[in-house]
């Protein structure tokens, strides 16, 4: 649980885990939008923050120069010692619920 402020400076690429069952939620106090924004996922054990930082941002297309100041990316997931592997044919599903309440 992070629950200090996050200052986006540069590239970042951060997993957050959760133990036991899901579903798990996630919470961002936007204060400068005065809003706390819920990610409850399921079937998954973690998330990534992300962001491309200056470096990267010439290679995506979809960002304008300076853009990556303006964004980050949380993305359910199950990432590092929480990947899922399959067997041929096999089947995991992941989701997501997103929802926004004023602070």
């Amino acid at each position: 649980v992070q629950q200090q402020a996050f200052a986006l400076e540069n590239a970042c690429d951060r997993i957050y885990q959760q133990d036991g069952p899901a579903p798990h939620r996630y919470r961002l106090r936007d204060r400068g939008w005065q809003r706390q924004i819920t990610l409850e996922t399921t079937g998954s054990q973690s998330v990534v923050v992300w962001n491309p930082g200056l470096p990267h941002t010439p290679k995506m297309a979809d960002v304008p120069p300076g853009g990556w100041r303006d964004f980050f990316c949380v993305e359910t997931c199950n990432a590092g010692i929480d990947v899922v592997m399959l067997a041929p044919g096999g089947e995991h599903r992941l989701s997501h619920r997103l929802s926004v309440q004023a602070l």
